[in-house]
């Protein structure tokens, strides 16, 4: 089970093929240390993005923000900074639909939403959160990043076309193996668009007439 980055790099080298391996990516030397280091960061994020990973999942109660859309909804909270992809608001089985992630007039991200928790005096959201620390990932995740990384990384290492599309296809099915069993560790939920219902049954309020 790899638990520090360079585990992660040299398994996405030996798929790549006999090209060694390498001791430190932070302060890279070599030319696959300098590689690896360029790809890992987009590589981690991506996985973490598609895959959705049970140990990245998270909830927050976000407050409402000062500002105010110029249309269209009635609140929008800060985007958090650690967010890679916004699941839901409320819990599973309500997961609502009635929001945008868009920028503020200022440029920052926001979630727009006429939704809000009065008894909670906010907005709960679950969502994947941009997890750094390799000794908190499954053994599925790290395969899956390796095939990632591998595939990011092939060509500036390589030059093999052939390879390429060989990592093209393994990493899609890579990524359904490992949501498969992401979602075999959670029990089924039947989902819940209807926000006039999650208002009823979550106490989250939305405003009536929307443009």
């Amino acid at each position: 089970m790899a638990t520090v980055k360079v585990e992660v790099c040299n398994l996405a080298l030996s798929r790549c093929g006999s090209y060694g391996t390498v001791e430190n990516i932070d302060t890279p030397t070599k030319n696959s240390e300098k590689i690896c280091a360029k790809h890992w960061e987009i590589s981690r994020q991506l996985a973490l993005k598609t895959i959705m990973p049970n140990f990245a999942v998270s909830r927050r109660l976000l407050g409402r923000d000062a500002g105010v859309p110029a249309f269209g909804y009635a609140y929008q909270y800060s985007y958090p900074s650690d967010c890679l992809k916004i699941l839901g608001i409320g819990n599973a089985e309500d997961k609502s639909k009635d929001y945008v992630i868009e920028a503020g007039s200022d440029g920052n991200q926001y979630i727009m939403t006429d939704l809000y928790d009065e008894d909670l005096s906010a907005l709960p959201i679950r969502f994947i959160s941009d997890v750094s620390d390799v000794s908190r990932f499954s053994p599925e995740f790290v395969d899956e990043l390796s095939w990632f990384l591998a595939f990011n990384i092939n060509m500036e290492l390589t030059q093999d076309v052939q390879k390429q599309a060989y990592f093209d296809r393994l990493v899609a099915q890579k990524k359904n193996e490992s949501m498969a069993l992401n979602a075999q560790e959670n029990p089924p939920v039947r989902i819940n668009t209807n926000t006039f219902r999650m208002m009823r049954t979550t106490g989250i309020s939305t405003r009536a007439g929307k443009l």
